[in-house]
């Protein structure tokens, strides 16, 4: 028999000022996330007809991986591969953030599906809503279920629009979600200048010359 005590209510932030308070306390920001999925997004152009049907989505995938490494790694944030998976590690926190496209996100009433299935190395890596105005929930077991380092995703749609979240995996796909962060669309990402460590130097100021 399944009662309300084998269910836990989902985290979910979507007013920016709690998701950038969120997203300070783990030594991340809102604006590294946007432009790495700005960049992302934008690699789908490098699809032609002659590409194989999955190009966009393959491309995005590819340009996702490296572009959050180059906008995180540094002082705080380190690349790591376990089992497969590609993500960037933070050890102080115990953190490790891994990329999926899927198929949408931002949506309290949907929970976002991965556009290709999940293997045995993310579930393994993980160990393991109804309607817009009700709360959102998760198998209390799930919750419960983890390894040293807490594993999120940055989930990217079609359309640009971000959050970084905490999925659980069954069946080859993202079936819940104890946390997810809502992020915007990744048009509002603001382009600045990085060392080759990922910190920011300056604001991008283009100098323009008249003719």
């Amino acid at each position: 028999m399944i009662t309300s005590s084998d269910w836990a209510e989902s985290t979910i932030r979507s007013e920016p000022d709690e998701v950038d308070a969120f997203l300070a306390s783990i030594d991340a920001s809102r604006n590294q996330f946007l432009l790495a999925g700005q960049r992302a997004l934008h690699a789908k152009t490098n699809a032609t007809p002659f590409h194989a049907k999955n190009a966009k989505g393959t491309f995005v995938f590819h340009e996702a991986i490296p572009q959050l490494r180059f906008l995180f790694v540094g002082e705080n944030w380190t690349p790591r591969t376990i089992n497969g998976v590609e993500y960037i590690e933070n050890k102080d926190k115990k953190i490790r953030i891994a990329y999926s496209s899927v198929d949408v996100c931002g949506l309290r009433e949907v929970s976002p599906k991965p556009c290709s299935e999940k293997g045995a190395g993310v579930e393994r890596a993980l160990n393991g809503g109804l309607f817009s105005n009700l709360p959102n929930y998760t198998k209390e077991e799930d919750v419960i279920k983890k390894s040293e380092y807490t594993i999120y995703y940055i989930l990217m749609d079609d359309k640009g629009n971000m959050e970084l979240s905490r999925p659980v995996v069954s069946n080859k796909t993202f079936s819940s979600y104890p946390e997810r962060n809502f992020l915007g669309s990744c048009e509002d990402g603001v382009e600045e200048n990085y060392n080759l460590e990922g910190d920011t130097v300056s604001d991008f100021d283009p100098q323009v010359t008249r003719k």
